[in-house]
C-alpha cells in the first residue's frame, strides 16, 4: 500500500515538472520570438512544449485517478456504493386481495425488505391466467394498490414484483377471481335454497319438498362452481341436483346404495377450479368425486379412525392447489387430501383448546389457503392455515352478535369475509377474516328471508 501511493505521488511530482519544463520553454520561445530574428527553430520548439504540457496534463490525470482508485478500495464497505450482488432483497409476502368487484381488486402485501436499507418500489399486475395477459399495472411505494379496468367472472395473478435502488428484484403472488359474489344457502327444514347478496338482502328461492325435479327432502349443503352452477345434496333423496344461478333445473344424479355414484345421505359438497365435483357420502363415510354431469371419477374414504378413514363426515372444501379438506364429524378432526384422495395431513382431538373439537361440521378455505372450520358442538369458529396451525377462533353459545347456537356452515367470499350459518338461531352472521362481526339477517320462519336449519351454505358468482 505504501509503494503505491509513493509510486502515485512520485508519478504527480513527474508530470507537475513536465508541465513546469514545458512552460518554461515555451515562455523562452515567446521571449526568443519578440526579437527581430526567427529561425525555424522556434516553430519546433513551439510544438515540443506543447506536447510536453499535454504529456504532463494526462500523467496528472493519470495519477490522480490511480489515488482515488487506491483511497476507494481501502474504504469500508459500508462507504462504498452498493452493488446488486451486495444487497439482498426478500420477497413481499403475504399478498392478499380484498374488496373485490365485478371490475376491480384491492391488493395488500407485506413489505419487502433491503439488507442495504434502499427505497422499495413495488410494482403490481393484474394478470389474466386464461392468456398470461397483463390487463392493469400499479407502481407504488406504498403496501397496497387497487387494480381496476377488469372483467367480471375472470380469474387473474395479482403478482407483487419488488425493486430495490440497485437493481434486484423478487416477486410473490395470489390469485382472485372479480366477482359480485351471492349468498346461497339451503334452508334444510323448508327444503329450499335462499339466495341473498352480501348484505343479507334476498334475492330469490327455489324448491319445495318432494322427489320430482327441483324438489327436496332436506337439502343440506350447496357449492357453486366458477360459471354459477349451483349443486345441491339432496340428503333424503340420495342424489345431487345441478341449477344455474336463478335456480333452474338442468339435471340430476344418484340414488340410495353403496355402489359408484350411489350415496346414504349426501351432506357436504364442493367444486374445484376444474369443475370437478367432491361429494361427502356421510353414512357411506367416504367422498365421491365427479365432474360437472356428474360421471364418476374416482372414490376414498371407509369407517374407521386411521388416516383417510371417517366416522360421519360432513364437510368438504377444496383450495386453489386442488387441495381437499374434510371434516371428520365423529372423529374430530379435519383431513386434507390431495384430488385424487392421497392423504397429506390431519389435525384436531376431541376437546375445547384451540386446535380441539367436538362435532365439527362445516369447512371453507379462503384466497390465503387459511381453514375455516365450524365447531359445532362448541360453539364457535376455528381458524388454521393450510397445514393445521391454529391462528384465531370466536363465538361462544347464546344468542348475541358474535353467538351461536350449533352452527353448521362455513363459507368465505372473494373479500375474505367469513358467513356462518348460524343453525339453531336460524340466521346466517357475517364476519371479517378475524372474526368481527359485520352483521346479520334470519329469524325462524318459512318467509323470503327466514329459515328452518340453514346449513352448509356457499358463496358463488354470480
Amino acid at each position: 500500500m505504501f509503494r503505491r501511493i509513493f509510486v502515485i505521488v512520485f508519478t504527480i511530482f513527474f508530470a507537475v515538472n513536465i508541465s513546469l519544463s514545458a512552460y518554461a520553454a515555451v515562455d523562452a520561445q515567446a521571449d526568443t520570438s519578440s526579437s527581430t530574428s526567427t529561425n525555424s527553430t522556434n516553430g519546433d520548439m513551439s510544438s515540443i512544449a506543447k506536447y510536453g504540457i499535454a504529456a504532463g496534463i494526462v500523467a496528472l490525470g493519470a495519477g490522480a485517478m490511480a489515488t482515488v482508485a487506491i483511497l476507494n478500495k481501502n474504504k469500508s464497505s459500508s462507504e462504498r456504493a452498493p452493488t446488486p450482488a451486495q444487497c439482498t432483497l426478500s420477497a413481499p409476502t403475504n399478498v392478499q386481495t380484498s374488496n373485490i368487484t365485478q371490475t376491480s381488486a384491492d391488493v395488500s402485501w407485506t413489505a419487502a425488505t433491503s439488507s442495504c436499507n434502499e427505497t422499495i418500489t413495488y410494482t403490481v399486475k393484474a394478470i389474466r391466467v386464461s392468456d398470461s395477459a397483463v390487463i392493469a399495472t400499479v407502481t407504488t411505494t406504498g403496501l397496497s394498490v387497487s387494480l381496476t379496468g377488469l372483467t367480471l367472472n375472470t380469474p387473474y395473478q395479482a403478482q407483487v414484483t419488488a425493486q430495490d435502488q440497485t437493481g434486484n428484484t423478487t416477486t410473490a403472488s395470489t390469485n382472485f377471481t372479480t366477482c359480485n359474489p351471492k349468498i346461497y344457502v339451503p334452508d334444510a327444514s323448508n327444503n329450499r335454497i335462499q339466495k341473498f347478496d352480501t348484505s343479507g338482502t334476498f334475492l330469490t328461492k327455489w324448491g319445495s319438498a318432494g322427489t320430482g325435479d327441483g324438489e327436496f327432502q332436506g337439502p343440506f349443503g350447496v357449492a357453486v362452481d366458477s360459471s354459477g352452477n349451483v349443486y345441491v345434496t339432496d340428503s333424503s333423496n340420495d342424489r345431487i341436483q345441478k341449477f344455474d344461478s336463478n335456480g333452474t333445473f338442468i339435471k340430476e344424479w344418484g340414488s340410495f346404495g353403496t355402489g359408484d355414484g350411489e350415496f346414504n345421505t349426501p351432506t357436504g359438497v364442493a367444486v374445484d377450479s376444474s369443475g370437478n365435483v367432491y361429494v361427502v357420502d356421510s353414512d357411506n363415510e367416504r367422498i365421491q368425486k365427479f365432474d360437472s354431469n356428474g360421471t364418476f371419477i374416482t372414490k376414498w374414504g371407509s369407517n374407521g379412525t386411521n388416516d383417510g378413514q371417517f366416522i360421519f363426515p360432513l364437510g368438504v372444501a377444496v383450495d386453489s392447489s386442488g387441495n381437499v379438506y374434510v371434516a371428520g364429524n365423529d372423529n374430530d378432526r379435519i383431513q386434507k387430501f390431495d384430488s385424487n384422495g392421497t392423504f397429506i395431513t390431519k389435525w384436531g382431538s376431541f376437546g375445547i383448546g384451540d386446535g380441539e373439537f367436538k362435532a365439527p361440521t362445516g369447512v371453507a378455505v379462503d384466497s390465503s389457503g387459511n381453514v375455516y372450520v365450524v365447531d359445532s358442538d362448541n360453539d364457535r369458529i376455528q381458524k388454521f392455515d393450510s397445514n393445521g396451525t391454529f391462528i384465531t377462533k370466536w363465538g361462544s353459545n347464546g344468542i348475541n352478535d358474535g353467538q351461536f347456537i350449533f352452527p353448521l356452515g362455513v363459507a368465505v367470499d372473494s373479500s375474505g369475509n367469513v358467513y356462518v350459518a348460524d343453525t339453531n338461531n336460524n340466521r346466517i352472521q357475517k364476519f371479517d377474516s378475524n372474526g368481527n362481526f359485520i352483521t346479520k339477517w334470519g329469524s325462524g320462519g318459512s318467509n323470503d328471508g327466514q329459515f328452518n336449519s340453514p346449513g352448509l351454505l356457499a358463496v358463488g358468482c354470480p
